[in-house]
């Protein structure tokens, strides 16, 4: 048998493992597999077998090569071998030029400009809001000043039939408190985005935040997606049951505005604080901490949470399906030493960088 009769894809299988290491078990290897290769070009009609179930037909010479890494290198020559070995092998007409042992891009996130931008947008968000507040005491206050003229006319009569449904909604909004509107407002927004899950997928995705796409504007986005029904039901639930308490305690005092650019804020700036985190956490896992996408209202929520503490201190916080309450004064501190502690050492059952607010946040109600 000619060496010709190997065929181009076998001798670039030969000349990739010559050039893994020159030690003599792994000649040894290469010898062996020289010789399995020409039995198996003596059968020209019919096809090599196939290993671990691959169907491709078309390999490049690294595919080719990991199908045989375990009879080539052995585990101690494998840890030895010439660094050169584990260089990308390029060659037009393959698509596959990554080394076996690194699965991940090397990517370099970027941590300084996400902190300007959050922190720009937090004031421009506070900025904007009291603008409005202002604006709109302004104009009622330019209101009450104008004489009101009586009116002459006969009452006007409703029509005949109930109300329809686009007048009960709009009398149940006129007739809604400031801090509910804000409220139910950000359960309505959440809510849209997660039903865009099913209509709109792709540009779904594109909300959640990755710190490896090294894209500013998911810190704020990703404070309206959730990872499915259940995760979306808690944290409005959690919103209906916080929002009012903190709104019209004395830090808020009724302000709808300040109160949603508080959420708002904090939403944007404990994205950010989950994306600094990737430049301390330790690889424990198959996927790094930089590819794990993350999103939610739970931030946000986390800062409602710390305002009702502060402002009820000796409020009775429970857990759900736990028969247990503790005083906001001590169960705040205790929380955010669950969340210290998860960013230190970490957790094998959640993100650390999200473990408060998947595991307790939500589950908070007052008791």
């Amino acid at each position: 048998m000619s060496l010709l009769g190997l065929g181009r894809p076998s001798l670039q299988r030969l000349c990739l493992a010559s050039r893994l290491s020159t030690s003599a078990p792994v000649r040894w290897r290469a010898t062996l597999l020289s010789i399995r290769l020409q039995q198996r070009g003596q059968h020209n009609s019919q096809k090599p077998p196939r290993r671990f179930g691959q169907q491709s037909e078309h390999k490049s010479p690294i595919q080719q090569i990991r199908e045989e890494q375990i009879d080539i290198i052995p585990p101690i020559a494998r840890g030895n071998s010439d660094p050169a070995s584990s260089s990308q092998y390029s060659e037009p007409g393959y698509d596959e030029y990554e080394a076996p042992n690194d699965p991940w891009p090397k990517v370099r996130v970027r941590y300084l400009q996400p902190a300007i931008w959050s922190f720009a947008v937090s004031a421009g968000i506070f900025s904007g809001l009291a603008y409005y507040q202002a604006k709109k005491e302004i104009e009622q206050e330019k209101k009450a000043t104008w004489f009101q003229a009586p009116q002459w006319g006969l009452p006007t009569q409703s029509r005949a039939g109930p109300p329809s449904a686009t007048e009960l909604a709009t009398r149940w909004w006129a007739e809604l408190n400031p801090i509910s509107k804000v409220t139910w407002g950000i359960i309505g927004a959440n809510s849209a985005v997660h039903l865009t899950s099913f209509l709109v997928p792709r540009y779904w995705d594109l909300l959640w935040h990755i710190p490896a796409r090294n894209v500013n504007y998911t810190n704020f986005t990703s404070m309206f997606v959730h990872s499915g029904p259940m995760h979306l039901a808690v944290n409005m639930w959690a919103t209906y049951n916080f929002m009012l308490p903190v709104g019209y305690s004395n830090l808020f005092e009724g302000n709808g505005p300040h109160i949603g650019a508080f959420f708002l804020a904090t939403g944007v700036l404990s994205g950010y604080a989950q994306h600094l985190t990737t430049k301390f956490a330790k690889n424990r896992r198959i996927i790094p901490e930089m590819f794990i996408r993350g999103g939610g209202a739970s931030g946000a929520l986390f800062g409602i949470l710390g305002a009702f503490c502060m402002e009820y201190p000796t409020a009775q916080l429970g857990i759900l399906f736990v028969p247990v309450s503790f005083e906001a004064q001590y169960f705040f501190p205790a929380v955010m030493l669950f969340d210290l502690i998860g960013v230190i050492r970490g957790y094998s059952f959640v993100n650390f960088g999200h473990a408060v607010s998947r595991l307790t946040l939500p589950a908070c109600h007052i008791c």
